[in-house]
């Protein structure tokens, strides 16, 4: 890797770490995808959560989205586009609320 490849991540790395916690980018988040950040309201849905993986799900969702919505998907770490051609999570069939 580079110099400018390997600052390029840590940067983006950097941007997702502080979106995870804005406010407004997860408030746009579940207005752009219908899911939510909100805690599990019953025992029995964090229960479901758990079993489907719905926060690691919901979290790739949040990193793919920020990153095609605000950082740009051609810009994104040659790593990251990997993993998501991988794992098919810019596949809109995979999706799961």
């Amino acid at each position: 890797m580079s110099l400018e490849s390997d600052l390029n991540s840590i940067a983006w790395r950097d941007f997702i770490a502080w979106a995870v916690g804005e406010p407004a980018m997860i408030k746009n988040f579940e207005a752009d995808t219908g899911m939510s950040f909100a805690p599990p309201s019953s025992p029995i849905e964090a229960m479901i959560d758990e079993a489907c993986n719905l926060k690691e799900h919901r979290m790739h969702k949040f990193i793919y989205w920020a990153t095609e919505k605000h950082w740009g998907l051609d810009s994104a770490p040659s790593k990251y586009l990997a993993s998501i051609k991988r794992n098919h999570l810019n596949d809109p069939s995979t999706d799961r609320h």
